[in-house]
Parts: C-alpha cells; sequence; structure tokens
C-alpha cells in the first residue's frame, strides 16, 4: 500500500497527452493500492527508485548531473525525475540526457502542474537530489 498526499484542491488539468488528471478532492494522506498503475500514468518506471529534482534548469549542474547518470546506471531500475521548468530547456536537458547514458525511461520530465498534483507525484519520489549552492 502507498501512501498519497495533496492540498484541498479539486482540479482536473490537461495532461499533454489530452487525457486529464482527476484525482477529485484530495485533502488529506491516502493510500493507494496499485501503485504500478498511477507510476505507469505519470510516466515512472514500472518499479525501482525514483531520484527527483524540482529545481529549474538554470540551477543544474552539468559535473552534478553527470553525478546523477551515473547513480541511475548503477541501480537498476531507478530513473531521474524533473520538471520541464522551463519547457524549452526540454530538449537540451534530453540531449544532455542521452550523452550520458540514459535513456527515455530513465530520464522522466514531468510537466509543471497545480500544487496538489505536483504534491501528489512527489509522493511517489524515493530520494530528492539537489545541485550544489546556487549563487547567480
Amino acid at each position: 500500500r502507498y501512501r498519497r498526499c495533496g492540498t484541498d484542491a479539486a482540479y482536473g488539468s490537461t495532461r499533454e497527452d489530452g487525457r486529464r488528471y482527476d484525482y477529485g478532492d484530495i485533502t488529506s494522506v491516502g493510500v493507494f493500492e496499485d501503485e504500478e498503475e498511477i507510476r505507469k500514468y505519470h510516466g515512472y518506471n514500472k518499479e525501482g527508485p525514483l531520484l527527483c529534482n524540482w529545481n529549474q534548469h538554470f540551477k543544474l549542474d552539468p559535473e552534478f548531473f553527470g553525478v546523477w547518470a551515473s547513480i541511475i546506471q548503477r541501480v537498476p531500475n531507478s530513473s531521474l525525475v524533473m520538471l520541464k521548468y522551463p519547457e524549452e530547456s526540454e530538449p537540451h536537458l534530453r540531449r544532455a540526457a542521452r550523452k550520458v547514458g540514459l535513456n527515455a525511461k530513465q530520464f522522466v520530465m514531468l510537466p509543471k502542474a497545480p500544487l496538489s498534483e505536483h504534491l501528489y507525484r512527489t509522493s511517489f519520489c524515493d530520494l530528492f537530489i539537489d545541485n550544489r549552492e546556487y549563487r547567480p
């Protein structure tokens, strides 16, 4: 059984593929029986740890990205999950991911979402990875 969390917002936003998110009114922590279907819906690997980073892309460090990629390659069925934030940098990050040896299942990019949906997706992350200290 798996935990989920959210806020008091009821929503039905649209995904990139045209399907609508609709989890109803998520007001507290709940429990799901079927994690596999939920992971598939969000583009996550069927199983395996999810390493997540929600930072804006201009804060990324190529050296750290390479370290994250080496971790993903060493841990079976793991994935690096990031936000498309900003969306314009997605092609560049996908190219960088391929360059360091990550395939599409190992590198997942999610669109920005309403807070309640974002919190829900976040509940599936096993480890949050961060960048170096950012200094503009």
